[in-house]
């Protein structure tokens, strides 16, 4: 098992935020904890894992840990190309401080429904703040990008991070979609399925 300071979530939060990873049945949990309390004095441990490992969810679940948030990914795939010219949407890299600043209006305000806003014991504006940090992370990192997808004809813009698509096809109709590309807050862990499992220690 390894223990992981999740350093944006920490500054977010005002203290540490753990996440565990490669999590056994056989690990010893409270030895562990004893150890990270001891070390970093966290106020948030996350561990995903994915649905099928039944004897790792109960070993967690029998530690304290409790179901926050599951995430399944699915995804399309075009056979041929299609004429889209009549539709208006411009897909861009950001590179302006200005352009960053219009995404980042909308990336205040884009996560609605997670693991932790669905959560009454973490305050308010804490998903909005995490990944506006997230984004401006990705506008920053020499390895990582954002992309802005928008109406031409409205210049709305909407946010995607990471490597822009290869998509061959027609959008939908409104004023702006949203695309998020990489596979967790850091781009990490490309499994298709799992539960986030919380454990919120005292003092929260």
């Amino acid at each position: 098992m390894k223990v992981e300071k999740i350093e944006i979530d920490s500054a977010v939060f005002g203290r540490n935020v753990l996440a565990l990873t490669a999590v056994t049945p056989s690990d010893d949990l409270v030895a562990a904890e004893a150890a990270y309390r001891g070390q970093f004095q966290p106020v948030y441990v996350s561990c995903r894992v994915g649905l099928e490992e039944l004897a790792t969810i109960h070993h967690l679940e029998a530690h304290g840990f409790e179901l926050i948030e599951c995430q399944i990914r699915s995804g399309i795939r075009f056979k041929k190309d299609y004429e889209v010219s009549r539709f208006p949407y411009e897909y861009q890299r950001v590179t302006t401080p200005a352009a960053l600043d219009q995404v980042l209006e909308i990336a205040e305000r884009t996560v609605v429904h997670d693991r932790f806003t669905v959560d009454a014991a973490v305050p308010a504006g804490i998903s909005g703040e995490r990944y506006r940090r997230y984004v401006c992370k990705s506008f920053s990192a020499p390895d990582e990008a954002v992309w802005r997808l928008f109406d031409g004809t409205r210049r709305s813009p909407a946010v995607s991070r990471g490597r822009p698509p290869g998509f061959q096809g027609p959008w939908p109709g409104g004023d702006f979609i949203v695309f998020l590309l990489q596979s967790d807050e850091a781009g990490r862990h490309p499994q298709s399925r799992h539960p986030y499992f919380c454990h919120q220690l005292p003092g929260f």
